[in-house]
């Protein structure tokens, strides 16, 4: 696989991370709905627990608490940058 365009590289690579990603999706829905706390294996054992994570609305915070979006927009901060890639297939060049 090293031959081939670095392009290329990352579309195979990325091809396969995407059904690995749709499988782990799939199989932590079975997971959830077994609705078991812990599932037991060969290899491993599977702890299960449901796990939220707060945010806030803006929505809310505007109409309780008349903070303007103006405000809202001043309290915001920047994440750190990442890549992002996109992929551009190519028409194959039939003869």
């Amino acid at each position: 696989m090293t031959n081939l365009p670095l392009a290329d590289r990352y579309l195979a690579i990325k091809a396969t991370f995407d059904a690995a990603e749709a499988a782990l999706k799939a199989i932590k829905i079975e997971v959830g709905d077994t609705g078991a706390s812990l599932i037991e294996g060969i290899d491993c054992d599977l702890a299960v627990h449901l796990s939220q994570r707060p945010s806030i609305s803006e929505k809310l915070l505007r109409e309780n608490f008349g903070i303007t979006k103006e405000q809202l927009a001043t309290c915001k901060v920047e994440g750190l940058p990442f890549p992002v890639i996109k992929i551009k297939a190519k028409l194959s060049k039939a003869a």
